[in-house]
């Protein structure tokens, strides 16, 4: 199955953190899906969909707290930084 992961956030907390470990352990977890990463730097607002300016805009007025995690379009996680959060929203998924 493919599975697009968006990490939204910070430029300097992002690639590093958060998004880094994503890319690390979810191949290993998931070896037979198609998972293409993405981060999204929130202060760069060059070329965004209508769905990415809408979180973006949610996560500046408080409503969704960085780092923000979509798969496939659908909010799996918003403010932490343990990608045992993520690991969780694909098992529960089969």
């Amino acid at each position: 199955m493919k599975f697009v992961i968006n990490v939204y956030g910070r430029q300097e907390d992002g690639k590093s953190g958060l998004y880094g470990a994503l890319r690390a352990s979810l191949p290993g977890i998931r070896p037979h899906d198609d998972l293409f990463f993405n981060f999204i730097d929130i202060r760069q607002t060059d070329n965004l969909t209508d769905h990415d300016e809408n979180l973006i805009e949610q996560l500046d007025e408080g409503d969704l707290v960085c780092p923000l995690v979509t798969i496939n379009d659908e909010i799996a996680s918003d403010g932490t930084t343990d990608p045992d959060t993520i690991i969780r929203w694909f098992e529960a998924r089969g």
